[in-house]
């Protein structure tokens, strides 16, 4: 079987899609199917890095899966001479693995204070401010991440158009 006959068969298994045959069977167990995806998206990570340069997200990486996490084990030892940065955002208690390599650096970032914050909504808003009773509720540290200011769904939007529609905002 071509390789991009394999490839197609092997991800369509992962993403549950029969394909009924139409790239022909694989010949491969589960640990092979696995192994040879890792293989097949290394290899891309490599051909894309050797026409310019890339940024890879990995966010919220204290949920990852086992499986997901192999990956980025076999990406991170791989990356070290490509022209790769990997971003990685965690939460402090998850345990990355990637500590012991030379090309790999930790940038601990500390939570927003209320200061930080309402700043950060004044941009995010244009300037607009948002109603008092919402501003104490936004700005109580929540444990979120460091560049996340907690605004409930629809509060802040609900406020700030009634402060449109009533003319109390000026456009910044």
């Amino acid at each position: 079987m071509p390789l991009k006959s394999t490839v197609l068969a092997l991800t369509a298994i992962l993403l549950g899609i029969h394909a009924d045959g139409r790239y022909g069977a694989s010949p491969l167990g589960p640990q092979g199917r696995k192994t040879k995806l890792q293989q097949v998206w290394l290899e891309q990570l490599v051909d894309l890095a050797s026409q310019k340069p890339i940024l890879m997200l990995l966010e919220d990486a204290h949920w990852i899966d086992p499986t997901s996490l192999e990956q980025f084990d076999l990406v991170v030892d791989r990356i070290q001479r490509m022209p790769v940065l990997l971003v990685v955002t965690y939460r402090p208690e998850f345990q990355q693995p990637w500590g012991g390599h030379a090309h790999v650096t930790a940038l601990p970032l500390e939570r927003f204070g209320p200061r930080q914050s309402a700043t950060l909504i004044e941009r995010v808003t244009g300037g607009k401010t948002l109603p008092a009773p919402l501003l104490p509720a936004t700005l109580q540290p929540v444990g979120a991440p460091p560049l996340l200011v907690p605004l409930r769904r629809g509060d802040a939007g609900r406020a700030l158009s009634s402060r449109r529609s009533a003319g109390s905002t000026s456009r910044a």
